[in-house]
């Protein structure tokens, strides 16, 4: 008789325990509206709190919200001893919908450790305000935000999915840092400065989109080790091939490659500048590279340990200086330099290639200005401008010859040669025969 009570009660016991794993497997997406900021957890009860995966909330969240968000995605608000950013929860939060939501300032903190307590900000993802939140899987964050803060999501280890809302501009520091499976990223189109190590260590991180507004990266993409495709995106622009975003001091740099080559070859377009520090570095598969023709500066380390590199057009007849160790480990013997006509001396000089050809290119535009008139003479360059221009002369060996602020009218004169003129932020090839 014993052992039958005991096999209907073990029965009965897993029965419950059945139907409740199964109700809880069966917890449907949750949608909720906050509508007085410090309120959310009236809307979810505690025992329920660790319960939900699927959340999607609109309306106004402050610090006591973002609070209890945290705990739901795994980590909570008590930063100390080694969880410095919080300590683990039972919470069971994967999936977040923002997108409908004002992150506004008060509330509690969300997060407080030895140096700091956190609090919101409005239209702001704070820092760490969603650190090491490991329960969490994809993320749309809200359309109103316009910044995401340092190390707003740094290692948050389940993390594969992020959307960031058109009217975020800035991506600071550390900010997706340590996300390993982060696979999946949307930036909106308006972010123009994506700060250091943002996304570093997104180790599985393998293609990105980087929207045309952004003007600043700095070393945002360290130490993604499988990232093989920056993809520009720029408006009315149809491209046929991979393009990526390499940061210079002035504006974006656009690097494009055909699609299915298995040793990228890369083009730095015309509308740059400069190649920064340590740019291409240690970019071991890079095959053939093409420099524009306004390339300037390319600074120290810029193609150091490009071992396999084998081709290199550089477009400017005037050869761009190079810093220290800028081609360390690249084969200057064999490695073929492909130069302007006219330009093999300097290049040879100041590059030290020994295998440098001379190629019959376009190296530089004209300068497009209905208010200015450019004109060769026996003797020198004749111009005529309606607006105050900054005029700069070269010659092949990138020395300036000559260099005046000009109105209206002026010669300059010149021995016969070929030079390039730049006129403001715009350059032209002038033969005086």
């Amino acid at each position: 008789m014993v052992k039958r009570l005991f096999l209907k009660s073990m029965v009965v016991i897993t029965g419950l325990l059945l139907q409740s794993n199964l109700w809880a497997q069966d917890i449907p997406p949750i949608t909720l509206h906050v509508e007085t900021a410090g309120t959310l957890s009236s809307l979810i009860a505690a025992n329920r709190k660790y319960e939900i995966t699927d959340l999607t909330l609109t309306g106004n969240l402050n610090g006591t919200d973002i609070r209890y968000i945290r705990e739901m995605a795994g980590r909570d608000a008590n930063g100390s001893g080694i969880d410095h950013y919080g300590q683990e929860t039972n919470g069971s939060l994967a999936n977040l919908d923002l997108s409908g939501v004002n992150i506004v300032s008060g509330g509690n903190f969300y997060l407080q450790n030895f140096t700091n307590d956190y609090y919101t900000y409005d239209n702001k993802i704070s820092d760490c305000m969603f650190n090491r939140c490991n329960k969490l899987k994809t993320i749309i964050l809200p359309n109103s935000v316009t910044s995401i803060g340092w190390s707003a999501f740094s290692c948050c280890a389940g993390l594969t999915s992020v959307t960031i809302g058109n009217n975020v501009t800035t991506i600071e520091a550390n900010a997706f840092n340590n996300c390993y499976y982060l696979t999946n990223i949307i930036i909106g189109n308006s972010v123009t400065t994506i700060g250091s190590n943002a996304f570093g260590g997104c180790g599985t991180l393998k293609s990105i989109i980087i929207p045309s507004s952004v003007t600043s990266i700095s070393s945002a993409f360290s130490d993604c080790k499988k990232l093989e495709e920056f993809i520009v995106a720029e408006q009315n622009q149809n491209y046929s091939s991979i393009e990526g975003v390499l940061y210079n001091k002035d504006k974006t740099a656009i690097i494009r490659f055909p699609q299915g080559k298995s040793v990228p070859s890369y083009v730095i377009l015309n509308s740059v500048t400069a190649i920064v520090t340590c740019a291409f570095y240690n970019c071991t598969s890079l095959s053939n590279i093409t420099i524009g023709n306004n390339i300037t500066t390319i600074e120290a380390s810029a193609f150091s340990g490009c071992t396999g590199l084998t081709e290199i057009h550089s477009k400017n007849p005037i050869p761009p200086s190079i810093g220290l160790k800028c081609f360390q480990n690249v084969n200057q013997s064999t490695c073929k330099l492909y130069v302007p006509k006219g330009s093999y001396t300097p290049y040879w000089l100041q590059w030290g290639f020994d295998n440098i050809i001379e190629e019959d290119v376009s190296a530089i535009n004209t300068i497009k200005n209905d208010n200015i008139t450019i004109q060769s003479i026996s003797n020198g360059i004749a111009i005529k401008t309606k607006e105050q221009i900054s005029i700069s002369v070269y010659n092949l060996f990138g020395q300036i010859v000559f260099q005046t602020v000009i109105t209206g009218s002026t010669e300059i004169p010149l021995n016969k040669g070929v030079y390039i003129l730049r006129v403001n932020n715009e350059s032209e090839t002038i033969i005086i025969k």
